[in-house]
This record gives structure tokens, C-alpha cells and sequence, in this order.
């Protein structure tokens, strides 16, 4: 039997966000449309350009409340042969139970940390932890004196974290060397729309910022 860190957990959004990530008057400028007729369009490709963007920095732009589980309070998961042994956290030896990593960046706030009680979600109180502000990924701590709930049901997700995580709610808090290529990036494809074409290519100065802005993650 032996421990090992679990490259990734899922997430989930609860609330999208509010704005686009390059308002649709700014795009539409860029873009030298004056007229209206083509703004759901337009808005679409600034919806897609955003994906495939966050996906490439590994980055959140406008801020979202995103769910998170976990089957205890680390980011480790034991393994016996090649199965995965489910042990509750509490008996666990050597293992790192102090700190969670949250892969959605940049951590604005934490809204919520509860696990599993007897089948009832129960409220970790904030007192208990800490999350460090980093420009990559944040984790939660342990404040000192302070140390998880080891009453956790004995099951996968047994943890739930709610958070909050982006640049800010608003586009001018998104760094303008982003927003700049997200426009590049629009009129590209505004630009040969209906053109047989893969849909991943990005202009050359696009991708060169979004290469500058990724999140470079190690085994993941």
C-alpha cells in the first residue's frame, strides 16, 4: 500500500460569469462593426475565444463560483496494487493532512469547506483554515492549533469546498495583454468564419500570450 497525490479532482461551476471577458462595444470596435446585427454572433466568439483561452493559460478570467470535492482532507489518495484503497483520512500515516490545493486560478475567496457527517453535510468553521493568496494555484491550511474534522464519512466526495476564483468581475480586471489577444483572437475568427478550418487555431501573437500566461503544471 502506498500514497500518492491525485493529479486532478473535478470542479464544478455554480455561478458563471457575469460579464464578457472583453465587452461586446470594445470587440465590435476592434472588429469595425457598427451595426447590431451581428452581436450574438460576435458575443458567441467572444464566449469560445474565452474558453479556449482559460483552457490554454489554465487561468479563470471573470470571476466564477466554482464546487470542488475530495474524498478527505489532503490531496492524497492511498493505493494498494492498482486499486485505491478507501481508508478513512483519520487513520492515515505519513500523509500530508494540512493542505488542499485548489487548481483554479487566481483564488478570490473561499465560500464555503464541509464534509460528510453521518450522510449530513456539515460547516467547517473558517476559524479552522487559511488559504494562501499565490498568482498560480492556491491551497487551504490549517491555522496553527487548529486540525481537520476526522469524524468524515468513509466515502468518495466526502469533502466539498465552494469557492471563488478569477482575475476579478470585471473585464478591466483582466490583464490588458489578455484582453488585447482575446480580440485578436475573435477577429481571427470572425474574420474566416464559414472557411474550412480547424477550430483550435489561434493567430500566432494570440497564442504567444496565452503561452505567456500559462500555468505551468508539473505531472499534470
Amino acid at each position: 500500500m502506498r500514497e500518492r497525490p491525485r493529479a486532478e479532482w473535478p470542479y464544478f461551476i455554480e455561478v458563471g460569469p457575469a460579464v464578457l471577458a472583453v465587452p461586446l462595444d470594445e470587440v465590435k470596435t476592434w472588429l469595425k462593426v457598427s451595426h447590431s446585427d451581428l452581436d450574438a454572433e460576435i458575443t458567441a466568439l467572444v464566449e469560445g475565444a474565452t474558453n479556449a483561452a482559460e483552457n490554454l493559460t489554465r487561468r479563470v478570467f471573470i470571476e466564477k463560483t466554482y464546487r470542488t470535492f475530495r474524498d478527505g482532507f489532503s490531496d492524497a489518495e492511498l493505493a494498494y496494487g492498482n486499486y485505491a484503497a478507501l481508508i478513512p483520512y483519520s487513520r492515515r500515516s505519513g500523509c500530508d493532512l494540512s493542505s488542499i490545493e485548489l487548481r483554479k486560478s487566481r483564488l478570490q475567496s473561499i465560500v464555503s469547506v464541509e464534509y460528510l457527517k453521518n450522510a449530513v453535510w456539515t460547516l467547517v468553521d473558517s476559524s479552522v483554515y487559511y488559504n494562501t493568496i499565490e498568482s498560480a494555484y492556491s491551497s487551504l491550511l490549517l491555522n496553527d492549533g487548529e486540525a481537520w474534522p476526522t469524524d468524515v464519512d468513509n466515502r468518495r466526495h466526502a469533502v466539498r469546498i465552494d469557492f471563488t476564483a478569477g482575475y476579478g468581475g470585471e473585464s478591466s480586471d483582466i490583464p490588458s495583454d489578455i484582453r488585447t489577444a482575446i480580440k485578436m483572437h475573435v477577429a481571427n475568427a470572425f474574420t474566416n468564419r464559414g472557411d474550412c478550418m480547424n477550430a483550435k487555431w489561434i493567430p500566432v501573437a494570440a497564442a504567444m500570450t496565452y503561452a505567456n500566461n500559462r500555468i505551468m503544471e508539473i505531472g499534470a
